[in-house]
């Protein structure tokens, strides 16, 4: 091998070893900037009492798919809840109110995002013995419902409709795995 060759050969592995050492940088800032975008978010699961085996092995991957992704958000546990399959309104029980206030949060959010609700919630009025309406209602909860809150603002609500497109507990976590945004309230 020549000098010249050498020399050339050297500026190679030099710029290979600048390119190596500038893409691990690139994929190390990438990770952090992922990792940022989540700092002060807060994300809740919450799951419903499954009617069949089939429904709570999907609640199953979908708890262990969401406790997989601990390291995203602060804190030591994994942010799961337990609501109600259906809760009807007046409810006397504090637990059950505080469901339906739940709801309404959400309705509210996702009607001014021009969104819906529907069919993954159910929000029915019951009727009276009679047959006349009465201003109660009854409200059924999906199987599965992921939040994303910051700054105590609901930002991002897993299932929900939003311009013509379904987004399902699995876009988000989906999302979440990739790095990618998951606010599509705000």
């Amino acid at each position: 091998m020549t000098a010249m060759n050498q020399e050339a050969d050297d500026g190679d592995v030099a710029e290979e070893s600048r390119t190596v050492a500038g893409n691990q940088t690139a994929n190390q800032s990438e990770e952090a900037s992922q990792s940022d975008q989540y700092t002060d978010v807060e994300f809740t699961l919450y799951l419903r009492p499954a009617s069949s085996s089939a429904l709570e092995r999907c609640q199953q991957r979908i708890q262990r798919r969401f406790a997989d992704l601990d390291g995203v958000w602060d804190g030591d546990a994994t942010p799961i809840e337990r609501w109600y399959k259906r809760v009807s309104e007046a409810s006397a029980n504090p637990s059950e109110q505080q469901v339906i206030d739940l709801f309404d949060e959400f309705q509210q959010a996702v009607d001014e995002a021009g969104g819906r609700l529907t069919p993954f919630f159910e929000q029915r009025q019951q009727e009276s013995l009679l047959g006349f309406s009465t201003t109660e209602r009854t409200i059924v909860f999906p199987v599965a419902c992921l939040t994303v809150r910051q700054d105590d603002s609901l930002v991002g609500l897993y299932p929900c409709w939003l311009d013509g497109e379904h987004y399902s507990v699995g876009d988000c976590l989906d999302r979440l795995e990739d790095g990618e945004p998951v606010r599509n309230l705000a």
